[in-house]
């Protein structure tokens, strides 16, 4: 039930602030708030994995931000709406340009965000050990 209920505040908190950057970033000629809201997740999707791998046996807390929150606050629902937009207005090179971003950004990010939280976790633990 933890699970549950940490995957359901976490998606809240997500989606909220993705709705709130969204609003805040909207554009009419590309969809950048979707990509930055996408490239910030999956860099934190990334971050989140490898540092509670290292510091927390807590299954319910690492399925609360991953699932919930990361989940919550990007959208695969939003991006292929955008790109399909993209496709029906012949407009070729913005939807190419978006997919690329968006998926060679998305995984690169995560790969960062993954290698910096692998860093934290260690640094985390190597403190906790000296007090």
């Amino acid at each position: 039930m933890k699970h549950i209920i940490a995957v359901f505040i976490g998606g809240s908190i997500g989606t909220m602030t993705r709705i709130y950057l969204s609003i805040s970033i909207m554009t009419e000629n590309f969809p950048y708030a979707t990509l930055i809201v996408n490239l910030i997740g999956s860099f934190l999707l990334g971050f989140l994995t490898a540092f509670f791998l290292s510091v927390s046996k807590q299954g319910w807390l690492t399925a609360g931000l991953s699932a919930g929150l990361c989940g919550g606050f990007t959208t695969m629902s939003t991006f292929a709406g955008e790109t399909m937009m993209f496709i029906q207005s012949a407009d070729y090179f913005a939807a190419s340009l978006y997919m690329i971003l968006s998926i060679i950004g998305g995984i690169f990010a995560s790969f960062i965000g993954f290698l910096l939280g692998q860093n934290a976790g260690e640094s985390f633990i190597r403190g906790r050990k000296h007090t």
